[in-house]
């Protein structure tokens, strides 16, 4: 299958994963908004003008002007400062969330004080799904014809991968595109340090972009196995139920089938719904072709952001 990766060497660290949205959904209800707390230079949420103080619901797509500075504010743990150029959604279906097709932003994650199984935040570029844990700190640039760029300043955070999800580490800066890509060779002391560097230019410069066919081959692999998944499993359970109600032992061979299939589920339903962000951040101000909106469809039946 394919897909974003990054070099493993970015994967040594220790930490814990996040749980978080790479393996469950957020929950339902959420009423999350962010507010402008800053803004500098000429920027539209729904082609309406951004005003000091606006306040940005569910799946508002925001475009800033070259020069625009934006910060926004998400429930008074997360500051998201965007820099112009830049072409995004924000908190899509809900979700403490961003989808970024072209651009640059920093994210600066407060503790939360709570230990759950969601990450804090979550974005998604037209190569990239990254899970953000609290306390973290990262610079994000963005592109449809080139490769993206990630520095962790702090904390850590981790991409959406086929197999395991990749931790990405506190100090480490990456190139990401849709082959193994090398860990750029400088990290980060400050958040502020990294926002000056990436502001400069592209260091990912040359690097291959986003193919949309790539990332709708990607999905529509996952999807298959999400499906071919779900009916092994249905299978399955009725053939433990069957030798249950006969008292048959080897019922409990297959309930340990059964246990080890349902995590693997979990993780392929992630990588889905990973392929179905990076690919709605690609299509961003475009109109989606009739495979592209079908395939949508059908990733948000088998796979849907949310519970």
């Amino acid at each position: 299958m394919t897909g974003t990766q990054v070099d493993a060497a970015t994967a040594s660290g220790g930490h814990p994963p996040l749980g978080a949205t790479v393996l469950a959904p957020a929950s339902r209800g959420s009423q999350h908004q962010l507010r402008v707390s800053e803004l500098r230079g000429r920027a539209r949420s729904d082609a309406a003008p951004l005003t000091l103080d606006s306040q940005l619901g569910e799946g508002a797509l925001l475009q800033l002007e070259r020069g625009a500075r934006v910060t926004l504010a998400l429930d008074d743990y997360v500051r998201l400062t965007l820099f112009g150029p830049l072409l995004a959604r924000v908190l899509p279906n809900g979700q403490p969330a961003l989808l970024l097709r072209e651009g640059a932003l920093s994210l600066d994650v407060a503790p939360r004080g709570v230990h759950g199984t969601h990450s804090a935040f979550w974005l998604a570029t037209p190569l990239s799904r990254v899970d953000v844990a609290d306390s973290a700190r990262l610079v994000v640039r963005a592109s449809p014809k080139g490769a993206g760029e990630l520095a962790v300043v702090s904390g850590h955070a981790q991409l959406a991968q086929p197999d395991v999800a990749l931790p990405l580490n506190a100090g480490t800066a990456h190139c990401v595109g849709p082959s193994a890509l090398p860990v750029l060779s400088r990290p980060f002391a400050t958040l502020e340090q990294a926002v000056e560097v990436f502001a400069s230019g592209p260091s990912c410069a040359g690097r291959a972009g986003a193919d949309p066919g790539q990332g709708e081959r990607a999905l529509e692999s996952a999807l298959d196995a999400v499906q071919q998944r779900e009916q092994s499993e249905l299978s399955l359970l009725a053939e433990h139920t069957h030798l249950v109600a006969v008292e048959d032992p080897r019922a409990m061979a297959v309930r340990s089938v059964l246990a080890g299939s349902a995590g693997v589920l979990l993780h392929e339903r992630a990588w889905a719904t990973a392929l179905r962000a990076q690919l709605e951040a690609l299509l961003l101000g475009h109109s989606p072709t009739v495979r592209q909106d079908k395939l949508l469809e059908r990733a948000n039946a088998l796979a849907p952001y949310r519970d």
